[in-house]
């Protein structure tokens, strides 16, 4: 997207007509399960429809076209994302509730911030459904982030 920056909502948006499907009701876990896939998007709203269970929005705060790359793999107590974003991009908001969230910047040259903190290459950002997302990538990135039903995890570390 070229011109002023542009704020658009990552998620509760309307699927377009030709990815609306029956609604299916929702499988025991905290994620939608049995999915893989890897996608493209040229529209930040497609992107968000794939990010299930999310409550989260982007702010495009890069000039520039869109575009990304989602590769997704989903269980019910599990989700994996390997994001690549073209643009700068701020997210903010809140993961999947009762989830434990793993992040790291997996690529890209430019240096992510999570809080206003800028990431080295090595760090590792955690944390819960709880907790407010305050993440701004300043240029072409690729994060990988692995949810985790937060129960599961904690009985697999005690």
């Amino acid at each position: 997207m070229s011109g002023p920056v542009a704020i658009q909502k990552l998620q509760a948006r309307e699927k377009p007509a030709s990815q609306k499907t029956a609604t299916a009701p929702r499988p025991a876990g905290l994620f939608p399960a049995g999915v893989t896939a890897t996608l493209e998007y040229a529209d930040i709203d497609e992107l968000a429809c794939a990010i299930r269970n999310w409550n989260h929005e982007g702010i495009q705060v890069g000039r520039g076209r869109f575009h990304s790359r989602l590769d997704l793999v989903h269980t019910a107590a599990m989700q994996i994302h390997r994001v690549r974003l073209s643009p700068a991009i701020l997210v903010r908001g809140l993961a999947v509730p009762g989830s434990t969230v793993i992040g790291i910047q997996s690529g890209g040259s430019n240096r992510a911030k999570w809080r206003g903190r800028t990431m080295a290459p090595d760090d590792v950002v955690t944390f819960d459904g709880r907790s407010e997302i305050d993440f701004h990538v300043t240029g072409p990135s690729e994060i990988t982030v692995v949810s985790v039903d937060r129960e599961l995890l904690a009985r697999h570390v005690d």
